[in-house]
């Protein structure tokens, strides 16, 4: 292609021209929005993806509506310069290692397969076919069918000028699979199997040589160019209805070059060119009918894409090939100014950036910027399709309803489930049962003219059913500490459960029961565990995680009284808090007090308690200890319980103290020291005849008979059970068994019944202490103090006397004379 001059002055022109022709619709300006962007060239794009470089110079496929890409795996060295899609997946051309020549490849079903070597820039790809060029020999594959032929060798005789020329894409291949060929001698089609020639074979030095046809399977255009004097050349093309002729002129050959896909395209019948000379050429169209139509103002334009319904998309340039501005154009309207379309030399579709249109909308491919055509708000052409209704997010509902709508009126639509088939559905549409899990739905409408929506709206969602019901863990209880090794782990019933897996310290164990117990005991230790209820689908609900301990070692009892030997009636302290647990912690101290086998009191957690004794005794209170997971043991303390002594200091008395007795029998009151234990008595110094008595306040004890005159009898005593005790204690009395004698008793005055008297007692050894006055001596009357003299009244005349001496020894009666 030849640089193209344009003056300023013209552009400007030509920009004036276009603003009063078209009036932007309402809404936004027009312009190109970007909707993707990849991380390298794109190469193509269609309804439903995108081929794509990536960063590291590898091919990558990605589907539009899931954003899901793939990896084209190329091999060590390889190096993309080219590729389209294809209904199967792609055809790419790569440089192969070591020497860098070209190959074509096919990329399908993940698989990436040889098809033969290339010319650069040779390959072309259309529908289910692909065509490309090895040296002088072309060759096209049926991608369906999955053959290739060889359909032309090189006719032309030209050599290494042959080359150059062929290699620049002279050859297009059509969705039909018809092949538009180009040799040095003419055009060719390859239709059927059958090849013939489509131009006229006249003298190149008056008609030119033809060269780079296009074709769309309906109509096939080429350019013809002569280098003779002057240079003449021209824009031809043939069709149903014959051949016909677009452009023809005589300018420079540097100055007009038609060059195919800027200055000429084909597409559903209809044809776009450029005509004129390059200052005032304008953008033209030919109809499927033949009809020839300007789209543009006067000036210097590309071609910059070609729709099936006539719309073109054409751009100004300035001198170093750059776009300008945008326009579009459709039929039977004035073309619309819509901002820039690329920023850089157009080379087309499936090598570098292009402006394609698929499915009724318009594309603009820059590096790895992908954009959309946008007039207003809504895109140009085609369906915009909307999910309407429809589960989001996770929706338990495993035959959910959607509702759909296109702003084409009277449009169908597809719907594409998961990444299966597009398949036609209804605007309400119930899709059938579905598992468990994520699920991607796309929709896409379809115009009556058969236009596809390629951006399908999409919805993603999860199905998940309700698992089953709420429950609880009952048994064992979290943070307790049991003694059993095969504790028995129970829990409620969950509604809809079809079993129950119950995992122990990660072991997991099914059942259909609520209950399990483990066939092998637990180790002493802490456990978690927690139990998943499980419906028939496998769906889960899990409980909280517990912990619990196993322990099966008893705690060790101790117990130590204080004090000890104790007194009746103190308080004895009994403490066990020297008892342990090695494998946890002791909960519960229960106490045997009395001995007797019964644990009477329970003080929790508390380690000791406190009693008393009202008797002495030598017991062996118990304490029994429980740890928390209700192992027990027990322990004893051996108590001396001894009598508490009465008040006073420690010592003996006879009788309360008293001087005399007349009875060798005595009651020795005693106080021994704190502790004591028994008392050891005797009437010898020496301890000889001694008796030992178990300590109380008093004791029965035998004195020596009597002696002569008043000789005192003395005991002696010593208690034993205390260290160190060896002082001895004594007491002693005058043991007085004469009775006294009334040596006078007489009346020395009467008055009716009263009778005064004198009397008179001797005792030799304890005085005379007491008397008695009484008529009758079985009816003695109250003992009084002694006296000489006293007062008795009486009716008898009858009056008897008594004394009685310090000892207790009564005197006999005596009958008081006048």
């Amino acid at each position: 292609m030849g640089v193209r001059s344009v003056q300023v002055g013209l552009l400007v022109a030509t920009l004036l021209w276009i603003g009063a022709l078209a009036a932007a619709p309402a809404g936004a300006a027009p312009d190109w929005t970007e909707i993707d962007s990849f991380p390298g060239q794109i190469l193509d794009v269609d309804s439903e993806r995108v081929l794509f470089e990536q960063a590291d110079g590898g091919l990558a496929v990605e589907d539009r509506a899931t954003e899901t890409t793939t990896t084209i795996p190329l091999a060590a060295g390889m190096v993309p310069y080219g590729g389209f899609l294809s209904p199967h997946g792609a055809v790419v051309a790569l440089a192969e290692p070591p020497s860098n020549t070209g190959a074509v490849y096919e990329w399908r079903d993940g698989s990436l397969i040889r098809l033969g070597p290339a010319r650069v820039l040779s390959l072309e790809v259309a529908g289910s076919f692909a065509i490309w060029q090895d040296q002088a020999d072309l060759y096209r594959r049926d991608l369906n069918a999955g053959t290739t032929a060889k359909i032309a060798p090189n006719a032309s005789s030209s050599g290494s000028h042959d080359f150059v020329w062929q290699a620049l894409r002279g050859s297009d291949v059509a969705a039909n699979g018809d092949v538009a060929m180009w040799r040095f001698d003419g055009i060719y089609r390859y239709r059927a199997g059958v090849t013939e020639r489509m131009d006229a074979p006249l003298d190149p030095s008056v008609s030119g040589y033809p060269a780079y046809p296009r074709t769309d399977g309906t109509n096939v255009v080429w350019r013809t160019w002569t280098c003779c004097d002057p240079p003449r050349g021209s824009l031809r093309g043939t069709g149903p209805n014959g051949p016909f002729t677009l452009d023809e002129f005589t300018s420079s050959f540097a100055a007009k070059e038609p060059v195919p896909d800027s200055d000429y395209r084909v597409n559903g019948g209809w044809v776009a060119f450029t005509r004129g000379e390059p200052s005032v050429e304008r953008v033209w169209t030919r109809s499927p009918a033949g009809v020839e139509t300007p789209v543009s103002p006067a000036g210097g334009y590309e071609i910059a894409g070609l729709s099936s319904t006539g719309e073109v998309v054409y751009g100004t340039y300035d001198e170093g090939w750059h776009n300008v501005t945008s326009f579009l154009a459709r039929p039977g309207e004035a073309p619309v100014a819509i901002g820039p379309t690329v920023d850089d030399r157009r080379d087309g579709r499936g090598y570098m950036n292009h402006v394609i249109p698929a499915g009724g909308r318009w594309y603009s491919i820059v590096g790895g910027s992908l954009r959309r055509l946008q007039l207003g708000d809504e895109p140009i052409g085609g369906s915009q399709t909307s999910i309407d209704s429809g589960p989001e997010g996770t929706d338990p509902d495993p035959t959910p309803t959607f509702e759909f709508s296109s702003t084409v009126a009277g449009a169908t639509f597809q719907c594409r489930l998961d990444g299966g088939g597009w398949t036609a559905c209804d605007p309400t549409t119930t899709l059938p049962s579905l598992a468990d899990g994520p699920h991607v739905l796309l929709v896409r409408s379809v115009a009556p003219d058969g236009a596809v929506d390629p951006e399908p709206a999409s919805q993603a969602w999860t199905v998940e059913a309700p698992p089953p019901g709420a429950f609880s863990l009952l048994d064992p209880a979290g943070g307790v500490a049991t003694s059993d090794a095969t504790p028995a782990f129970a829990w409620g019933a969950a509604s809809g459960a079809d079993h129950y897996a119950v995992f122990v310290d990660g072991d997991r164990f099914e059942t259909a029961a609520t209950q399990l117990t483990p066939a092998a005991p637990l180790p002493d230790g802490a456990h978690t565990w927690h139990v998943d209820a499980v419906d028939a689908s496998g769906r889960t609900r899990s409980s909280a995680a517990r912990t619990f301990t196993v322990d099966t070692s008893a705690p060790s009892a101790s117990l130590r009284a204080s004090p000890n030997p104790a007194l009746t009636g103190d308080p004895v302290s009994l403490d066990a808090s020297g008892s342990a647990d090695p494998g946890g912690t002791i909960v519960r101290y229960e106490w045997d007090l009395d001995g007797d086998g019964a644990f009477d009191r329970d003080t929790g957690a508390s380690a000791s308690t406190a009693t008393s004794y009202p008797s002495r005794r030598e017991i062996r209170p118990a304490v029994r200890v429980t740890d928390a997971a209700g192992n027990a043991a027990t322990a004893s303390a051996a108590v001396s319980v001894r009598q508490a002594p009465p008040a006073g200091p420690a010592g003996v008395s006879i009788d309360g103290g008293a001087r005399f007795t007349n009875d060798r029998d005595v009651t020795v009151r005693v106080v021994w020291p704190a502790f004591a234990t028994s008392v050891l008595l005797s009437n010898d110094g020496g301890f000889g005849g001694a008796g030992s008595f178990p300590v109380e306040p008093e004791l029965r004890w035998r004195i020596d008979p009597a002696g002569s005159g008043r000789l005192p009898r003395t005991i002696y005593a010593r208690f034993a059970g205390i260290d160190g005790a060896r002082e001895t204690y004594q007491d002693d009395i005058v043991l007085d068994e004469t009775r006294p004698r009334v040596i006078l008793a007489e009346v020395t005055a009467r008055a009716k019944r009263t009778y005064r008297l004198r009397i008179r007692g001797r005792d030799a050894v304890s005085g005379v202490k007491r008397m008695q006055i009484a008529a009758n001596g079985r009816k003695p009357g109250p003992i009084l103090r002694y006296r000489n003299s006293a007062t008795f009244t009486a009716a008898s005349s009858k009056v008897l006397v008594r004394v009685r001496d310090g000892a207790g020894n009564w005197s006999r009666w005596r009958r008081a004379g006048r």
